[in-house]
């Protein structure tokens, strides 16, 4: 008699982002205000650089005839930019935009990934902003701030003439709590979708039954389309 033995197929495991923000605000205010000391950007630095070549590769992925090669480099420059800097809301966002179109990651997944990228981008502009005001840090403390931090959120300076001078929301941040809005509706999760949706200037939504009958999920004693 012959025994066959099989191998059990390995459940594929999927990186969770849930928790990775908690943190971002002392770590951004520590670099900022690291006694002068631009060394402390360096992680930003390098997980910047991996981050503008896993957002190259991942356009490339749709551009040419090679894609799957594409994608996997896409993939593995976002790994790498989070594991030099893990607070990098940029390549959370991006890494997220290309899990979420993969179809091979749990939407819950990708949610937690944008949510981290929504309050890592907020929390990098609160502290940032701070920092840059101040008029006891030095000037090359202020650069590597707006161009390491403010610029890779997609955070703009506005000059205004006779009033104070601002800056922008960051674009990243934005974006992000759009998806984070989508894919919640998508889940089932209309109250979190509302939340995300009033950071925006809209007054209403989509009615959560759309979504549940797109869904093939039961429609919901829910009536209203109102956002606040």
């Amino acid at each position: 008699m012959f025994s066959v033995t099989t191998k059990k197929k390995k459940k594929k495991t999927y990186p969770d982002y849930k928790d990775i923000a908690n943190n971002v605000k002392g770590v951004t205010k520590n670099i900022c205000y690291s006694k002068d000391d631009i060394v402390a950007f360096m992680p930003v630095l390098v997980s910047q650089c991996f981050c503008h070549l896993g957002s190259a590769a991942l356009t490339a992925s749709f551009e040419n005839d090679a894609k799957d090669d594409a994608t996997s480099r896409a993939e593995n420059y976002f790994l790498q930019s989070l594991n030099g800097w893990k607070y990098n809301a940029a390549a959370l966002s991006l890494y997220a935009n290309q899990r979420r179109m993969s179809g091979d990651v749990p939407l819950n997944s990708v949610l937690n990934q944008y949510e981290a990228a929504t309050k890592c981008a907020h929390f990098i502009r609160e502290e940032s902003i701070k920092a840059i005001t101040d008029e006891n840090l030095s000037d090359d403390m202020k650069v590597c701030i707006e161009i390491l931090l403010l610029d890779s959120i997609g955070v703009e300076f506005i000059a205004k003439e006779n009033e104070s001078d601002e800056f922008s929301f960051a674009a990243v941040e934005a974006t992000a709590n759009f998806m984070c809005s989508l894919l919640a509706s998508s889940l089932g999760d209309h109250d979190k979708s509302r939340k995300y949706l009033s950071k925006f200037s809209t007054t209403h939504r989509i009615h959560p039954n759309v979504w549940e009958i797109a869904n093939g999920r039961a429609i919901i004693e829910e009536d209203s389309c109102d956002i606040v």
